[in-house]
């Protein structure tokens, strides 16, 4: 069995973090770790930029180690709500030492992180019966949420790249994030008209708005800021195999939840005051209007707002294919991250009626053997690429894919 592992930065006496992550494996309640779950645009009728889940666990507290900054033993200082957390996970639950490994058995374990966040105090809740602590950490982000934009060192006439490059580099954010205008890129890098649409809001409302019309997304990976576009990585990362596969070894537990996708399909936009719209006519001449509007602002030139809507339409103007697939959490599987390709390979599972033999050419008996009858009607080629949308990290230790059959 794999292990998780939960430690927290806290704050010094002035208020920067203290730089050392504390273990608190040994007070964290077995069983109480919520699953960690990471999804882009997964909401039915509704495109989003990024939304990370957040994670619940309790810990004991009769040594008073997590109350607030006022308790005696505290590990927190100047305050405990904004505390860093991060939960990593091993493949062995115990650590693979030498002379204590068991040849032939343990397997090499580094700890990977999997999530990192910062403690709400808001819900932090004592149980003074059995003395423990309830938390709950956001992702990471959910500061974009609290921050407010800056445009001070933008400028009408700027790209959108270096518009989101300027908002996210600020002191706010690059105290804890690492940004790079290298590591930002985007689909349609258009100039800004007017960038008064970005006052009085914060940093997580402008991201939405500009990365939707720029088709891109962010991804936050170890400490680092990425900006990219939504088509993702070129090429599959990994297949993975059902029972029958030919070419590899099963790795999938489950594929379910299989949907049409026409629950995330919008096949009219419409730019908001405008008569300007992008309409894929086959789709709704077969499904009927399915329309959003994009939140507008930003830019002011038609032209400009036209090509957003056409590349909004071939996004999500026809339906894709929606799967849930759920195999063994590896360091492999673990790896794979949003808007990553995969590939399936699910051949189609024959068995014979009756446990008779199997109706083979050239030895069946005409009209007495029987052909053989299917176990599932569904099939999925290594042929076709899917994008992950979202995962889920789930506590018996394996990990669900939430994919959409191509880019």
């Amino acid at each position: 069995m794999g292990y998780f592992s939960l430690y927290v930065d806290p704050f010094d006496d002035t208020g920067e973090y203290l730089g050392t992550q504390i273990s608190i494996d040994e007070d964290v309640i077995e069983g109480t770790l919520s699953a960690i779950s990471k999804k882009v645009d997964n909401d039915d009728y509704n495109v989003g930029l990024f939304s990370f889940g957040n994670i619940k666990f309790k810990v004991r507290n009769n040594h008073g180690k997590y109350s607030d900054v006022d308790g005696v033993d505290t590990i927190f200082n100047f305050t405990r709500g904004g505390s860093r957390v991060e939960v990593k996970w091993r493949i062995e639950s115990e650590g693979t030492y030498c002379g204590w490994a068991e040849c032939g058995a343990s397997r090499l374990s580094e700890e990977v992180s999997i999530f990192k966040g910062f403690l709400v105090d808001d819900d932090a809740a004592m149980n003074i019966e059995d003395q423990t602590l309830s938390f709950s950490v956001l992702s990471d982000e959910s500061i974009f949420r609290e921050v407010e934009a800056d445009t001070s060192n933008s400028s009408n006439g700027d790209t959108f790249s270096q518009f989101i490059y300027d908002i996210l580099n600020t002191e706010a954010i690059t105290s804890i994030f690492t940004v790079d205008q290298s590591n930002i890129s985007v689909g349609n890098d258009l100039a800004i008209d007017d960038i008064t649409d970005a006052e009085n809001k914060t940093l997580k409302e402008v991201l939405d708005n500009v990365a939707l019309m720029a088709d891109a997304a962010i991804n936050i990976v170890d400490d680092v800021i990425y900006v990219f576009p939504r088509t993702g990585s070129g090429s599959s990362v990994k297949t993975f195999y059902g029972p029958g596969a030919f070419d590899g070894v099963e790795d999938i537990v489950n594929i379910s939840k299989i949907r049409t996708g026409v629950n995330k399909m919008i096949n009219l936009w419409r730019w908001p005051s405008t008569s300007l719209v992008a309409r894929d006519t086959e789709s709704i001449d077969v499904y009927g209007v399915r329309d959003k509007a994009v939140p507008g602002g930003f830019i002011t030139d038609n032209t400009k707002k036209q090509t957003v809507l056409n590349t909004l339409i071939t996004r999500f103007g026809q339906p894709k294919e929606d799967i849930d697939l759920t195999t063994p959490l590896t360091y492999e599987s673990i790896a794979i991250d949003v808007f990553d390709k995969v590939s399936i390979d699910y051949p189609s599972i024959v068995y014979q009626v009756n446990n008779d033999d199997i109706a083979v050419y050239g030895n069946a008996v005409y009209g007495t053997a029987k052909y053989p009858e299917t176990r599932s009607s569904k099939e999925i080629l290594p042929a076709d690429t899917w994008t992950v949308l979202g995962k889920k990290i789930n506590k018996n230790e394996t990990i669900t894919f939430n994919l959409r059959k191509g880019a």
